[in-house]
């Protein structure tokens, strides 16, 4: 009879499940170790109720805190403004006219031209303190600039010239015209350049000429007599504007010059003659006027 031998396999399988058999029998058997203690019963502590939460606003521009120490959460409640109403914005205000520059300011180039009334008074240093006065037209013009802030220097031709003259020591009218003349360099100051008062002063070489025979029937050639001397002026006026650069107004001025001659009311016909080695005098010259002033500046 022919035997084999069991398949290696076979043998492998039959010995695994032997010794499974009796791992699981040795954990059924009961340990000679101690039994496990019940854990013992823990009581719970008493918790204290939680605090409601506590609501805070504040405004979004302000850090928000951090929770910290277990203590109940602060809640950060945000309120936003309600959104600006949006409306159309106003129209500009129209623009300002710009003045241009110059315009309605005394600056620059000064011209000035007047027109008026005048009179003239001599009266000289003699004893007899003889005296003379006219009254007649005055005219002006000046040409300067303006050196700053309504500020003009400038130099000018002024002249008032009288008719009728009359002789008060002697009580009594002459025949001729008496005028008054100066050439002057002036100082004119606005007060504001903007507006129309204005001061005025001037200091220059002056002269008074006499004509004896001004009518065309008996006028004589070579026949007057000029003096001269120095003097001045002061006066102010005001002026409105009428154009940009041009502006009227009036004037109230007075001149005054120290005049060498004589002034002999008894002459018959030259009562004003120049000072002499046996006459030597000074005759002193007021010569008021009130102009029509018309002024490019």
């Amino acid at each position: 009879m022919d035997y084999r031998l069991p398949s290696p396999l076979i043998v492998g399988s039959v010995l695994f499940g032997w010794l499974l058999f009796d791992g699981l029998a040795m954990a059924q058997q009961p340990t000679d170790s101690e039994p496990l203690q019940p854990l013992p019963a823990v009581q719970p502590e008493p918790q204290q109720p939680a605090a409601p939460p506590t609501v805070v606003v504040v405004p979004p521009t302000q850090p928000v805190p951090s929770n910290a120490g277990g203590q109940p959460s602060t809640v950060y409640v945000y309120e936003l403004p309600p959104p600006p109403a949006y409306t159309l914005p106003p129209p500009p205000p129209p623009p300002i006219p710009k003045k241009e520059a110059g315009a309605y300011t005394h600056d620059g180039f000064y011209l000035r031209m007047g027109i008026g009334i005048g009179a003239v008074g001599l009266t000289d240093d003699s004893p007899e303190n003889n005296s003379l006065s006219a009254g007649g037209g005055g005219l002006e013009i000046g040409l300067g600039g303006t050196v700053e802030n309504g500020f003009v220097l400038g130099g000018r031709v002024i002249g008032v010239g009288a008719n009728v003259a009359r002789v008060d020591a002697e009580g009594k009218k002459v025949s001729g015209n008496v005028s008054y003349a100066a050439l002057q360099f002036f100082a004119d100051w606005y007060v504001d350049p903007e507006s129309g008062l204005h001061f005025e002063g001037a200091l220059g070489t002056a002269g008074i000429i006499y004509d004896p025979t001004p009518s065309r029937r008996t006028d004589r050639e070579g026949d007057e007599v000029t003096l001269g001397g120095f003097g001045g002026s002061l006066g102010v006026g005001w002026e409105g504007w009428v154009g940009e650069e041009w502006s009227l107004g009036g004037l109230l001025r007075l001149n005054w010059a120290w005049i060498d001659g004589v002034l002999d009311p008894s002459a018959p016909v030259y009562l004003l003659r120049e000072s002499g080695n046996d006459d030597n005098s000074t005759i002193f010259a007021v010569a008021p006027m009130l102009m029509f002033t018309a002024t490019l500046h």
